[in-house]
């Protein structure tokens, strides 16, 4: 048998005694009841599937009743006790019919015993003449209804809450319980938990104390209603072992965290460091041009990145399908989260969509950690491609083809330049793309956005959105001026190599190159003539008649769209040679920002009120003239509020670019260079018109009464792009007629083109073609 007998039958007085000599749990930590006093008995020792000690024994009463009587009833056969305690770790139960405890110990009980009892016996015997020894659900070992269950499915059952209160809670009137191992009574033991021996110290009150993730102690829910002294013997070695289960498991937790801990110790900007080193000594990777027929016969295909090699998600359905294990993996190669720690949980954010944007799509998402440490963030934010479908499929097409590789270089951007951007950025997890299909993905903190100012010290302002500067009620000029600072920043720490060499530099991000933009005096060195014209009469009527309510009254006249149309086709007719002149003299070429409008940027004030920001979508980041990275920033802006203060922006701008170690610029050429810029940038709205009408139809525009009307004022499938088109042309025009554009190109073409590069004007068949020198 798989059980020990606890008593033996005394003739002479008709009653049961507790014959068993029950020893303290071993100090050696085996689970077992030692020392019984049947003296003629046999003991041998047996191990159970968990790697527990337990004892077998056989009554020698049980053994003459066997031999004597037989298993066929061959005899009369002494009953052997009616209390066996199960030994819950062997691996086997003693389960007879069932005695319930409340049945014994409720009022009728302490007057008789069990059906099933009378039927072995022949006897009712009550309290008196039983001394009764926990678990008092057992019933007589003889009982034919003995079920033997392996341990695993037992302890499953044995260890819910409902039934140790069934099996285990006495009544209050019940007499006193004989405790008969060391552990009911509280103390420190050990238990052999896969060949190690763990202490489980148990409180007499609540039972085994439980090791927790932060360090507290805990108990048992099964105890915080009932005594530990209450709980019958095996439940107990159940409980405990059960504890010395989950404190070995929970070290081996904390040995993991601490050594996550070590690895963490120093701070999150040399952690970023550290990781931007490893990333900047990686081989450069470059990146392969492709064409449209690539990208729409491979946007749906699963490939590996070409930075990290893993093949990676490009859309919500592919992320929630790739789950915890794929960012897990990610976050590793990326060299973002420790070793030992991982990714368990991915929950999508269902509510708030990001639509903003008109080169990718993004969302939200949070994830759980296995350790969650000070510097790891838990609501993140990636950045996709648009869908090759729909409504985004041109601007998918304009991004992944017109506009490669920005978003590889804004993927190099985070990766590389976190720890040495001057200014702060979201924190990096992850971005790779792929050169075969066009996908991408980019991690990065979630910024905590808090709404609109006044708010809380150090409490994130916004989002503001872009062409929307009306909503910051008058702050506008604060932050344009922090943002001025910012290109200021950006640029100095390039041109004093605080970013890395120039080679690493160019082999990694975008560098504008000067010979991309050659002279070319005998004709124009824009797009042809003759479809720039085209462009320019649909822009023409657009302005002055489709949509003219959102422009000023002087574009209707004739005498503005002559101009208009004349300086356009001069500005495409020098291109070329104006961005040339823009990149000739290096020290206005510098490291920036693509855009760097409010939307691109977050802004928080510190507890002295001072205002600060951190910048995101760093798209195209790289090296252009910084006449016209300013444009870039202002084009979105009000122009009113633009201009009054731009000769104060400009003047910040040349002095905190040269304190912090840039050459010394002339405001003047720096002027004169984002006027002209204005015009370049009008240019791309121009061929825009077109999609503008798409958007927002001619008929729709006869009911649109101002720029606030939600057609053209919210975003339109999920894109700014009509909002971004009809702002930054309206700022163009406004730059040709109020800051005199015309004039400003015309001078550069003589003091320029022909007094300092020596060549002749272009002529009125290369800037015109077939065309007529007038607006239609």
């Amino acid at each position: 048998m798989d059980f020990v007998s606890c008593g033996r039958r005394d003739s002479s007085r008709d009653e049961w005694r507790d014959t068993e000599d029950i020893g303290d749990a071993e100090d050696v930590g085996t689970v077992e009841d030692a020392g019984h006093s049947d003296a003629g008995g046999d003991a041998a020792d047996v191990t159970d599937g968990a790697g527990l000690r337990v004892v077998e024994r056989h009554s020698r009463d049980a053994r003459d009743a066997e031999r004597d009587g037989g298993r066929q009833g061959g005899g009369a056969r002494e009953p052997m006790s009616p209390c066996y305690s199960m030994q819950a770790q062997t691996g086997y139960q003693a389960m007879p019919a069932k005695l319930a405890s409340d049945e014994l110990h409720s009022s009728e009980g302490s007057q008789r015993l069990c059906k099933a009892c009378d039927e072995c016996f022949g006897v009712r015997l009550g309290w008196e003449h039983v001394v009764v020894r926990p678990p008092l659900d057992l019933c007589f070992a003889s009982h034919q209804d003995i079920a033997r269950a392996p341990c695993s499915s037992f302890l499953r059952e044995e260890l819910t809450s409902a039934a140790l209160q069934q099996r285990s809670v006495r009544d209050a009137t019940a007499p006193p319980k004989h405790l008969t191992w060391r552990g009911s009574y509280g103390g420190t033991i050990e238990l052999d938990v896969n060949g190690c021996l763990e202490k489980v110290q148990i409180d007499a009150l609540r039972g085994p104390v439980l090791f927790q993730a932060d360090g507290t102690t805990t108990y048992f829910e099964e105890t915080s209603t009932v005594s530990w002294q209450r709980i019958n013997t095996a439940d107990q070695k159940l409980l405990a072992h059960r504890a010395a289960k989950i404190n070995a498991t929970m070290k081996e937790r904390m040995e993991e965290l601490k050594a996550i801990q070590a690895a963490s110790a120093s701070s999150a900007e040399e952690r970023i460091r550290q990781r931007c080193h490893k990333e900047i000594a990686r081989p450069v990777i470059a990146w392969q041009t492709i064409g449209h027929d690539k990208v729409q016969r491979n946007h749906e295909k699963m490939c590996k990145g070409m930075i990290y090699h893993l093949e990676f998600p490009w859309s919500e359905e592919t992320l929630e399908k790739m789950g915890p294990q794929w960012l897990t993996k990610a976050f590793h190669a990326a060299g973002t989260l420790q070793e030992g720690n991982a990714v368990v949980e991915l929950i999508l954010e269902k509510k708030v969509k990001v639509t903003a944007g008109n080169n990718a799509g993004k969302f939200f998402f949070e994830v759980r950690y296995k350790w969650q440490t000070p510097d790891l963030h838990t609501k993140l934010f990636a950045k996709i491609p648009f869908p090759l479908s729909g409504a985004t499929s041109n601007d998918r097409l304009s991004s992944s083809v017109n506009k490669q590789p920005m978003d590889f270089y804004e993927i190099n951007a985070y990766r590389l330049l976190e720890a040495s951007m001057p200014v702060k950025t979201p924190k990096f997890y992850f971005g790779d793309i792929s050169n075969e299909s066009s996908n991408f993905i980019l991690i990065t903190e979630r910024v905590p956005f808090t709404g609109m100012p006044p708010l809380k010290p150090f409490e994130i302002e916004g989002p503001y959105v872009k062409c929307k500067d009306y909503e910051m009620e008058g702050t506008d000029k604060d932050h344009y001026r922090l943002l001025m600072q910012v290109h200021a920043r950006i640029a100095a720490a390039h041109k004093t190599g605080k970013m890395g060499t120039e080679d690493f530099l160019q082999q990694n991000l975008m560098f504008n190159n000067i010979a991309w933009h050659p002279i070319q005096p005998d004709s124009a060195s824009g797009a042809p003539p003759q479809v720039v014209a085209g462009q320019l009469r649909v822009a023409t009527k657009f302005f002055s008649e489709t949509a003219k309510v959102l422009y000023p009254d002087y574009v209707t006249t004739q005498a503005f769209q002559e101009k208009f149309f004349n300086t356009m086709m001069l500005a495409n007719a020098y291109q070329k040679e104006l961005m040339y002149w823009k990149l000739q003299d290096i020290d206005y070429v510098a490291l920036g920002h693509q855009n760097l409008n409010v939307d691109n940027a977050y802004f928080w004030r510190d507890d002295k009120d001072v205002l600060d920001c951190g910048i995101f979508d760093l798209g195209g980041f790289g090296a252009n003239p910084l006449h016209h990275r300013i444009w870039w920033g202002f084009n979105c802006a009000e122009f009113d509020l633009m201009t009054e203060s731009l000769e104060e922006y400009l003047k910040l701008f040349v002095e905190t670019y040269h304190s912090l170690g840039g050459p010394l610029l002339d405001e003047k050429i720096l002027k004169t260079g984002l006027v002209l810029t204005a015009l370049e940038n009008m240019q791309y709205m121009v061929a825009s018109i077109p999609n503008c009408l798409k958007m927002c139809s001619t008929k729709e525009w006869a009911t649109i009464q101002d720029r606030f009307d939600s057609r053209i004022a919210d975003d339109v499938g999920g894109k700014s792009t009509l909002r971004t088109t009809l702002k930054v042309l309206l700022n163009g025009l406004r730059v040709l007629e109020e800051m005199r554009a015309d004039e400003v190109l015309h001078s550069w073409v003589e003091e320029v083109y022909v007094k300092t590069w020596l060549n002749e004007p272009k002529t009125s068949s290369m800037i015109f073609g077939n065309e007529a020198a007038k607006a239609p």
